[in-house]
């Protein structure tokens, strides 16, 4: 539970919006994360290397990875504001 000086401070900057330094972070991280496998999957096809279970694990993350983290923010109220109930 946040202290009432937290809360305090909270509700002080309750306009502040932090959610497009959040998108462009998530948006630059998974730009990454695409770029890099894509790059390992090149990589091994232009030097004739099978592709394994850990490649094809790699790509199940990838996909699966993004919208499961989403979901559990959602869930758990990791995009909710503190709000003043009255």
């Amino acid at each position: 539970m946040p202290t009432p000086a937290e809360i305090q401070y909270m509700m002080a900057h309750i306009a502040d919006d932090k959610r497009p330094n959040i998108i462009a972070a998530a948006a630059v991280s998974l730009s990454l994360a695409y770029i890099a496998v894509i790059l390992r999957f090149i990589g091994r096809w232009r030097v004739s290397v099978p592709l394994l279970a850990d490649d094809w694990w790699i790509l199940v993350a990838l996909v699966c990875g993004p919208r499961d983290i989403a979901v559990s923010n959602r869930h758990h109220g990791d995009s909710e504001r503190l709000t003043r109930s009255e």
